[in-house]
């Protein structure tokens, strides 16, 4: 059955971050080539799993009194990594958690809209899943 998106939670450093209105937690598998003559099927590419990479991308409205939000900021300024938590369906049965650096903290405004949030985390040393 389907997850209901509007369930989904993320914490930055152990807490909510509230006011978000997208999350976009790819995973990639990073592959080497090993393509040989001697392939099983002739024509065939082969490929191995080496490491695998994630960017992670937030996006919202932009709440300077939110402590989740705040935290994102503050690892950003002092340039440290920030334990980040995403739980798909907010019941726990399936969770993301990795440590990770700000990458990109863009806030936009504009005179008819709220001010608008986009932030980029890139993972560091993998992601673990629930």
């Amino acid at each position: 059955m389907p997850t209901a998106g509007y369930k989904a939670t993320i914490t930055a450093g152990g807490t909510a971050v509230k006011d978000i209105t997208s999350i976009e937690w790819p995973l990639k598998m990073n592959t080497d080539d090993t393509t040989s003559f001697s392939a099983t099927t002739p024509g065939a590419e082969t490929a191995i799993p080496t490491t695998s990479s994630a960017t992670i991308k937030l996006s919202g409205n932009r709440n300077n009194s939110d402590t989740g939000q705040n935290a994102i900021r503050t690892a950003w300024i002092n340039r440290t990594t920030v334990a980040m938590v995403y739980d798909v369906d907010g019941t726990g049965t399936e969770t993301y958690t990795a440590s990770c650096w700000v990458m990109d903290w863009s806030v936009k405004a504009a005179p008819k809209t709220a001010a608008k949030l986009d932030v980029s985390l890139v993972i560091n040393n993998g992601t673990t899943i629930v």
